[in-house]
């Protein structure tokens, strides 16, 4: 490949095909065997961070600019299909492997946001938790939970649907993290962070790696029916909901719970003493998007 003008910001492999994408200043669509790209998508002038196919409908592309733009280019078409533009920077974006249609962004006002590509004007599920920007996320196999890598220093995993993270991973000397991925058989997590390490977790914290006897398997079946059962008593829900976190993301989260609840308060008496209609109440899914372009 001949020296380019631009640095590349990320690359993605194309599903089926000898195909790969590339995003800089602008996206180009590549052969493996060809040294020169084959197409070269371009919206704005701003520089695309990231780029990612979709698993199901493969001429699908989803690229993330810096000009806090999501945009969605058809390969075998060679234009682009729409253009959304949120309130903050989106870091990453991840298609859910079961669900196709659903795409998930790590933004950078520390929420993910989970869209369906036929309706860009809304969120589907508004994720919470964490408390500094959001940098990678990436879906299990499964397509029933993905986890996300935060610059607080916490890796966080989610049900697909659910507004808040069901497990917390942290260590004492991990340090922010960059990247996160699932292993393939859904049983491993690998996070990268600036302290140079590569970590390796699993996917359920207290899982064994042996196999396990007959009767050990029927007994923890056993407990998870038992707790299915009676996950709505207040002691039960209060010690399934606990997941440790270090003081630092603790008094993080209290004071961002405290700004966001003025701020509502402060939404709600400008609404109260304007006039009907003025000041429309705006959900948190719509809140996010600025504009949408076809």
């Amino acid at each position: 490949m001949p020296p380019l003008r631009y640095p590349f910001t990320g690359v993605d492999h194309h599903w089926k095909d000898h195909l790969f994408a590339t995003s800089g200043a602008t996206v180009q669509l590549w052969d493996t065997s060809r040294s020169e790209p084959l197409q070269t998508f371009e919206w704005g002038a701003d520089t695309v961070t990231s780029v990612r196919f979709n698993p199901a409908q493969h001429s699908l592309l989803c690229c993330l600019s810096a000009d806090r733009g999501v945009t969605m280019y058809d390969v075998n078409s060679g234009s682009a299909l729409q253009k959304m533009t949120m309130q903050t920077r989106a870091n990453a974006a991840c298609w859910n492997p079961m669900e196709p249609m659903h795409v998930t962004l790590a933004s950078e006002d520390h929420d993910l946001y989970t869209f369906d590509m036929r309706k860009l004007d809304h969120a589907i599920c508004v994720h919470s938790g964490h408390v500094s920007a959001v940098l990678d996320l990436d879906y299990s196999p499964t397509g029933t939970q993905f986890v996300s890598a935060s610059y607080d220093k916490t890796i966080r995993l989610w049900n697909v649907g659910e507004k808040a993270a069901y497990n917390v991973y942290h260590t004492k000397r991990m340090q922010r993290l960059s990247s996160v991925r699932w292993s393939m058989d859904a049983s491993y997590l690998l996070s990268g962070s600036d302290d140079t390490n590569v970590r390796l977790w699993r996917a359920i914290a207290n899982e064994r790696s042996t196999p396990l006897l007959a009767r050990e398997k029927k007994k923890k079946e056993y407990n998870a029916a038992l707790i299915e059962k009676h996950k709505h008593l207040p002691e039960v829900r209060r010690i399934k909901a606990h997941t440790h976190l270090p003081k630092r993301v603790m008094k993080a989260a209290f004071v961002k719970e405290t700004v966001r609840g003025t701020q509502n308060k402060r939404e709600k008496n400008r609404r109260a003493h304007s006039a009907p209609g003025t000041v429309p109440k705006i959900e948190r899914k719509k809140k996010q998007v600025w504009a949408v372009q076809d």
